[in-house]
């Protein structure tokens, strides 16, 4: 169980999370909101000290969400993120890879809004507002995304603003509630050209978790071949367990092989 701190939680408290194990993996399906919510809320661990319980995913802002996603990331993957990218000018891949620790070291909240009863004050222009949770994004995701924004913002506020006051609590809320998204600068090792990529790690995570539905599939047979174990003993593993297994067994089918 890991103890995750919180910028903006339900309750004063970290979040604690167990370990993804395959069942977990299995029901992720898609990259967006619902997903992520679903996901976190089947590993969030009760306590009287926590400041998030199972079930209250959705109350917590996406910048705590992309917070407890980044220790999920962590955990099964690594701290390492590399990705291998087709150049926008000349079409030949590269590999690009950063480091998931410095992503959230550059994500700190950072403003001068003051906070009372989870509501922010923009001084001294006295704008109101609150940040958008889960719950905020989910009632507005079926909308365009001009229409979702507008809506978003009247849910978080407590009263009609002017564009210019729109713009001020929408670049408050980015300050004080930081995403994990980012927008990167990668050169071409080929032709020398830049290249603009935009990194979202809920959506990085959740579909990575989609694009291993086949791997995952024969790890499982791998593993119920070898120990005779139901596939929901398979699918009760942690990540880590299953890839552990899947290694000793690699091991002992290359020793077997080696001397056959």
């Amino acid at each position: 169980m890991r103890s995750i701190p919180l910028v903006h939680p339900p309750r004063p408290g970290p979040a604690l999370l167990r370990p993804l194990c395959g069942a977990d993996e299995q029901l992720v399906s898609a990259a967006g909101c619902l997903d992520a919510i679903i996901l976190i809320d089947r590993l969030l661990v009760a306590a009287p000290w926590a400041g998030v319980a199972p079930g209250e995913a959705h109350l917590l802002t996406a910048a705590d969400r992309d917070r407890l996603l980044a220790a999920i990331y962590r955990e099964g993957f690594g701290e390492t993120i590399t990705a291998t990218l087709p150049c926008s000018h000349c079409a030949t891949p590269f590999d690009l890879d950063f480091r998931l620790a410095d992503l959230v070291a550059a994500a700190e909240p950072v403003g001068q809004a003051t906070e009372a009863h989870g509501w922010f004050t923009i001084t001294p222009a006295g704008l109101r507002f609150r940040l958008p949770t889960g719950a905020d994004e989910l009632a507005v995701a079926n909308l365009t995304p001009e229409t979702a924004a507008a809506i978003l913002l009247a849910r978080c506020t407590d009263g009609p603003l002017a564009p210019t006051e729109a713009e001020q609590v929408q670049a408050a809320m980015a300050a004080l509630a930081p995403t994990l998204e980012v927008d990167l600068d990668a050169v071409c090792p080929a032709c020398s050209s830049a290249n603009a990529v935009h990194f979202d790690l809920q959506t990085w995570l959740l579909t990575s978790l989609v694009q291993e539905g086949r791997q995952r599939l024969a790890e499982y047979h791998c593993l119920a071949r070898s120990y005779r174990w139901a596939l929901t003993e398979i699918a009760a593993l942690t990540r880590r367990e299953r890839r552990q297994l899947i290694a000793l067994v690699d091991r002992d089918h290359d020793r077997h092989t080696a001397y056959a």
